[in-house]
């Protein structure tokens, strides 16, 4: 039944730590066009977390209607 409704059991210390060390990070183009609007404190620790995690990234852009 657990294997059913996996989305409702709540995650593990565990499960964190691997989603953390090994998932793709998907960020939206609007978060890269807000590099102009952050301030300078902001911005830098955003361009940490991208180095950091660079080959973890994907880009995906907003379609608009």
């Amino acid at each position: 039944m657990k294997n059913q409704f996996r989305g409702y059991i709540p995650y593990t210390e565990e499960d964190y730590k691997n989603i953390w060390k090994n998932a793709f990070i998907i960020i939206d183009t609007n978060v890269i066009l807000n590099f102009y609007r952050y301030s300078d404190q902001t911005r830098n620790t955003m361009w940490t977390i991208l180095e950091h995690l660079k080959n973890r990234i994907l880009v995906s852009k907003t379609k608009w209607n």
